[in-house]
């Protein structure tokens, strides 16, 4: 979802993923609440690290149907100095997320400041046009985004019995998640303005998180299976890709994609 700073991005993405995430409870029809698929710890914000968290732990695969918000996006996907580190993961778990049948929302002023390979694997892309101040509304737009040849970008309006619908309504987000937003993003852009560069390294800080351990043992026992597969001079490289892999290592197509990548980029001269 893009839009000019201030125009109500932020509360529609909200609103958008609570809305998705109760037709996702009613479609699925097991008498699941909609917070299961979405909720405040589904959503990044304000943070170089925060979209290279999400798609590097363990959480966004452990549910199917989740919903993930990446707010302020151009400050993940695209930060300076994390721009090759965090482009690379997001669009290498954007290739293979349709196995979560997962539901991912970016937010970013324009589209020239999110990463051009992911832009093109998006499927949807909302523009808010104005807001309705009064009735606390926000009027966006929705296109379809198709691609020809991984170059030229098509973006076509959705249709109804044959008619093209130009424009949608939003409201605001339930009270109780706009509150947990708003102290989440004034935590984080607190702890973005006054972080200490020096203590960033490949996503990670100098001290180890529970979950970073916990991906960091989970690919210390997967490398080398996956190491002596991709070495083999007698296997083809169709038996090399993350399906086989993952099959033949007895895991996700998620671990054998991020052991893959640990490989490769282990192998990259410095």
């Amino acid at each position: 979802m893009s839009g000019k700073r201030g125009s109500g991005k932020s509360t529609s993405s909200l609103a958008l993923a609570e809305g998705i995430a109760r037709w996702i409870a009613k479609i699925r029809n097991k008498g699941e609440p909609p917070e299961k698929f979405f909720n405040i710890t589904n959503v990044k914000t304000i943070s170089p690290e925060g979209a290279l968290s999400l798609f590097s732990g363990t959480e966004f695969g452990e549910q199917e149907n989740s919903i993930f918000l990446i707010d302020d996006s151009g400050t993940q996907w695209s930060a300076r100095r994390f721009a090759s580190q965090v482009n690379q993961r997001i669009n290498e778990t954007l290739q293979i997320c349709r196995i979560y049948k997962c539901v991912i929302i970016f937010n970013f002023i324009s589209e020239g400041h999110i990463d051009l390979q992911g832009r093109g694997m998006s499927d949807f892309k909302c523009e808010i046009l104005y807001k309705n101040i009064q009735n606390q509304q926000v009027i966006f737009k929705v296109l379809f985004n198709q691609s020809s040849g991984g170059k030229t970008e098509y973006k076509r309006f959705l249709r109804w019995q044959g008619k093209r619908v130009t424009r949608f309504i939003i409201g605001r987000p339930s009270p109780e998640l706009e509150k947990q937003y708003k102290a989440l993003r004034r935590a984080e852009t607190d702890k973005f303005v006054h972080r200490d560069d020096n203590e960033v390294s490949l996503g990670k800080t100098k001290k180890e998180t529970p979950r970073d351990q916990k991906r960091r043992e989970i690919l210390e026992s997967l490398i080398p299976s996956v190491r002596k597969i991709l070495d083999d001079p007698t296997l083809p490289d169709n038996q090399k890709t993350e399906c086989v892999v993952a099959k033949r290592c007895l895991t996700s197509r998620y671990w054998a994609l991020a052991a893959i990548a640990e490989l490769k980029k282990a192998r990259e001269p410095t």
